[in-house]
Order: C-alpha cells, then sequence, then structure tokens
C-alpha cells in the first residue's frame, strides 16, 4: 500500500501566512503539521512509501522537509509543475498527475495534508482490508458547521448521499479529507477526469463516484481539525501549546 499526501494548494484563505509557507508546514508548538500526519501514518506497517504531492511553487519547502525527515517510511516527492493559483490541478488532478507520474499499481491511503489528525488511521486501513471497498474516512461534527465540508449520509455504513459543501446540509457527518481507493479502481479517477468535470476538491469526484460504485465510510474517531483559515490554525496552535490537545 502507498500512502499519498495531498500538498498542492496555495491556501488561499490563509493568506498572507501561506504565501511564506505551504499550509501543511505550518508549525503547531514549533512542529509542522506535515509531521503530526506523518506520525499516524508511521505505525501502518502495510505502507511501503509515503508519495507528497505538491506544486512547483512550493518545491524547495518541500525539499528541505524532505531532507531532514528521519522516520522509517520511504518518502517521494512529486511535483506537478504550477507556479500559481490559476494554474493548479487540483486535489484531483494533482492526485492522477501523482499516481500516472509514479506508475502507481497498489492500493492508496490518500490524506488532505492540511488537516490536523488525532484519529484512528490505522483502524481504517484494517477496516479496509476485510471490506476491499472504497473507503471515506468520515467524521461527526458536534458544535461545527457541516457546510463548509464534504457531507456525507450513509445506511449501514454505504455512503447513500455526497454533497460538496451544501448550503443546506442533509447531515453532519463529514469527510476529512482521508480514503483509500483499491488498486483496481484506481482507474475511475483517470475516468472521471476524462469527463472534463471539475478537477478541484474530492469532494466533487467522490459525488460522482457513489453514483457508479460502492463507497463505504469509516468513522474516524479522536481529533479531526480543519486549518482553513487564520483564525482556525492559530485556535489549535493555542491549543496544543496549553495542553488542551495531546498529541504524539
Amino acid at each position: 500500500m502507498k500512502a499519498i499526501l495531498l500538498a498542492g494548494g496555495f491556501g488561499q484563505r490563509l493568506k498572507p501566512i501561506s504565501e511564506f509557507v505551504p499550509k501543511p508546514l505550518l508549525p503547531l508548538n514549533g512542529k509542522p503539521l506535515l509531521d503530526f500526519i506523518i506520525n499516524k501514518i508511521e505505525d501502518i506497517d502495510e505502507i511501503d512509501e509515503i508519495l507528497i504531492s505538491t506544486n512547483k511553487y512550493f518545491e524547495n519547502h518541500f525539499l528541505y522537509w524532505v531532507e531532514k525527515y528521519r522516520g522509517k517510511k520511504k518518502i517521494t516527492l512529486v511535483v506537478e509543475p504550477s507556479l500559481k493559483e490559476e494554474e493548479k490541478l487540483g486535489a484531483i488532478g494533482g492526485l492522477n498527475y501523482t499516481i500516472k507520474s509514479s506508475q502507481l499499481y497498489d492500493d492508496i491511503l490518500i490524506v488532505a495534508s492540511d488537516n490536523f489528525l488525532e484519529v484512528n488511521l490505522r483502524d481504517m486501513v484494517d477496516f479496509f482490508k476485510k471490506e476491499r471497498k472504497i473507503i471515506i474516512g468520515v467524521y461527526e461534527l458536534l458544535n461545527e458547521d457541516p457546510s463548509r465540508f464534504g457531507v456525507v449520509c450513509m445506511n449501514n455504513n454505504i455512503i447513500t448521499d455526497f454533497q460538496e459543501k451544501p448550503k443546506q446540509p442533509k447531515s453532519n457527518i463529514v469527510s476529512t479529507g482521508c480514503y483509500i481507493i483499491p488498486k483496481e479502481k484506481i482507474f475511475l479517477i483517470d475516468m472521471y477526469l476524462n469527463s472534463n468535470l471539475n478537477p478541484d476538491a474530492l469532494g466533487y469526484f467522490f459525488e460522482w463516484l457513489i453514483k457508479r460504485e460502492i463507497v463505504v465510510g469509516f468513522k474516524l474517531e479522536g481529533i479531526w481539525f480543519d486549518i482553513g483559515t487564520v483564525e482556525a490554525y492559530k485556535q489549535l496552535d493555542s491549543l496544543i501549546r496549553g495542553g488542551l490537545i495531546k498529541h504524539i
């Protein structure tokens, strides 16, 4: 199994901070956000390589991070040619670029690397090994507005509806940006893009996919935190510094 960390965005909502540092490398209590994500993947034995998908603009930032990495997984940086927002391939386009340029034919764990994760990814992989279905890691929001996320409805864990940032959410269960796709279903990403559909947020792909395939939701337990805005980033950093969020 391979892990693909999506880090190709330009962090528009986090400007001016994100003009100088890519969102996945923003420090939380002195430690890059990406380190927290890698930590959750390190103990998944099935994963033998982590591919980081980024853009040309932030290439040197990630090269520096890779040089400093001292973990036990093989890290590969895949750089798409975009230098600005208008040129980016989008999350789905960047994912496809990574798969094709690396000639991958493996089961893949996909993680959006701009979220703080203290969740049970190990259990999600174990669940996938039993199901061999396309999996979306989902999370139940208690006090947040789900309309900022991809919203899912489920019946016996089968996802029956997926709305990308809906104005009127049908549930408070949202996609976390963590997915597993078995190798025999990877071709569906290419099929989607060849249909000239939106290449940006992965939610659009899953809106399309659930009409064609069985997609299963796996409820992630623990802490999941979106740092899409400056205010949210500062809040999370403060919580970690204050010891209110425990982390490894």
